[in-house]
């Protein structure tokens, strides 16, 4: 069958209970699919990461989008650059030069959100049937954002100090993974972070089998004390930086 003819991917409910608990697909709808006003308290999503509304800066948000909208009617008409804002893009590069990055303007590009950056991510680099490594547990988007692909995913054990170093050693080895897919800071669901240790030899296995690693960091802006980071280690050499501001600022901004 050639790509062209693929049939359509099936997003239809999971029969029973039992497959509903393990099926990405029904699992991800779920956590997006807002709770109507008229059907009372919304329902917790713990696993999807996100802040009560009442917690996000919604005075700040308003103060800018006052702004905008007095500002230049191309900013609110126009198409923008393919990359995203110019500016922005710079104010991301000057922070991550903060971080030990030194990357320019050039080398940022903005998306609409961190699962499309990803999804972009495995559309350049990764093709059907290849195998990509995840934590396991990892955040369930992943899951259901690989399947799609009709990617083989692998679970790498997760500890309270990132992943299992020797099983992820063994499954390299063993399944020759085009890509890693990981968060080193405040992990999606343990809430565990990458140890120094377990970065370097994290990089060492990467480096010595090949292997390209996609670090989503969506939850940096949390962090109390800043913690190790693969990107900043590996020099961009290998690793993939995903960021986002749906945590922390406001999921219909749209942007990552």
């Amino acid at each position: 069958m050639t790509d062209r003819a693929r049939p359509a991917l099936s997003r239809a409910d999971a029969a029973t209970p039992a497959a509903r608990a393990v099926d990405p697909f029904w699992v991800s709808r779920q956590s997006l699919e807002s709770d109507p006003p008229e059907s009372g308290p919304a329902v917790l999503k713990p696993g999807c990461g996100w802040l009560p509304a009442e917690w996000m800066p919604n005075d700040a948000l308003r103060k800018a989008f006052r702004a905008v909208a007095r500002g230049q009617g191309a900013i609110l008409s126009d198409y923008g650059s393919s990359q995203g804002a110019l500016r922005l893009r710079r104010l991301l590069a000057s922070r991550f030069s903060e971080d030990g990055l030194d990357i320019g303007p050039d080398q940022v590009l903005l998306t609409g959100s961190g699962s499309q950056a990803v999804d972009l991510v495995c559309r350049l680099l990764a093709r059907r049937g290849d195998t990509v490594l995840v934590d396991d547990p990892c955040y369930f988007n992943f899951q259901a954002l690989l399947r799609a692909h009709e990617i083989r995913i692998v679970g790498v054990p997760y500890t309270a100090a990132g992943p299992d170093i020797e099983a992820f050693a063994r499954l390299v080895s063993r399944e020759k993974p085009r890509l890693y897919l990981t968060n080193s800071a405040l992990h999606n669901p343990t809430g565990a972070t990458l140890s120094p240790q377990a970065a370097f030899r994290l990089l060492s296995i990467a480096t010595a089998s090949d292997l390209l690693i996609v670090e989503d960091d969506i939850f940096a802006d949390f962090e109390t004390a800043p913690s190790p980071r693969l990107t900043v280690m590996d020099g961009l050499a290998r690793v993939i930086r995903v960021g986002s501001f749906s945590k922390t600022l406001s999921a219909s901004l749209r942007c990552a």
